[in-house]
């Protein structure tokens, strides 16, 4: 059995309606076979990991949708694998995928708070970081029976680089979509998947697709044409309630099972 645990179901303001009714920004642990993937790195991730009982050090890749701070705030994350080599004197290997540029992006960062050159003398010798860098329908053999492949969605008007991801994990599809509004390439994410992870943090009836983001009858109506089967929405702001979300999925036409994720939610894909 293959689980995806929802590690964050906000936004970057996921307070700002509801203050203190909190939902942390972007993230989901994919676990299968014994080796958990972490999909967005979004700040405070060592400790929601360790919340729900998983070990940050034992995280074997991370996937990145693109460069917003709500999804890629992987610098803490790095420090803390980092320290543990220095202080348990063992070496530690960890894949990231996303967009072009993490590699200079992850050294740009860790030089700025340490100092120039520090990468090379600290990072490279304790914690080898393998890069691997999107593109649309660009895919990647995980493991035997588990493949991830990227695509090119609309984000930020088109001025940054960002992708969804489908998961092909034997007979089974888990697309995530990362942040981005109706487009070719999360259409072609989401064809057939048994679990479809789509951002929904446009308003109500408000068409926030030039801009890069999902209502929530666009998003069951999209569901709807690719025949998803479980649709469960994220990347909320807190300004409706589930029930109303949902409701306004229903609206669109989309019959397959809809919920509204909750922070800590546990998602099973059966015979994966």
């Amino acid at each position: 059995m293959t689980k995806i645990t929802v590690l964050g179901s906000g936004t970057a303001v996921s307070s700002f309606y509801k203050p203190f009714d909190f939902r942390a920004p972007p993230g989901y642990l994919l676990e299968h076979d014994g080796k958990q993937y972490l999909i967005e790195c979004s700040d405070g991730m060592r400790g929601r990991l360790e919340k729900i009982k998983i070990d940050y050090f034992s995280i074997d890749s991370i996937f990145i949708s693109h460069f917003h701070p709500d999804h890629f705030s992987i610098l803490p994350f790095i420090q803390s694998i980092y320290v543990r080599t220095r202080w348990a004197n063992q070496k530690k290997e960890i894949n990231i995928y996303g967009p072009k540029g993490m590699e200079n992006k992850l050294r740009t960062f860790w030089e700025m708070t340490h100092f120039k050159g520090s990468y090379d003398e600290r990072i490279v010798p304790f914690l080898k970081i393998n890069f691997f860098e999107f593109g649309n329908k660009k895919k990647f053999i995980l493991e035997k029976n588990l493949s991830v492949t990227s695509f090119s969605v609309h984000h930020e008007s088109r001025r940054m680089d960002a992708y969804a991801m489908r998961f092909q994990i034997g007979q089974k599809v888990f697309t995530y979509s990362g942040d981005c509004g109706p487009c070719q390439g999360v259409n072609e994410a989401a064809e057939g998947a048994d679990l479809l992870i789509s951002e929904c943090s446009a308003d109500i009836g408000v068409d926030h697709s030039e801009y890069g983001h999902f209502n929530s009858y666009q998003v069951g109506a999209m569901a709807a044409k690719r025949n998803v089967k479980t649709l469960v929405l994220s990347h909320l702001t807190n300004k409706y309630s589930p029930s109303e979300l949902v409701a306004d999925v229903l609206e669109s036409g989309f019959t397959g099972v809809v919920k509204a994720a909750e922070d800590r939610d546990v998602l099973q894909l059966e015979n994966a």
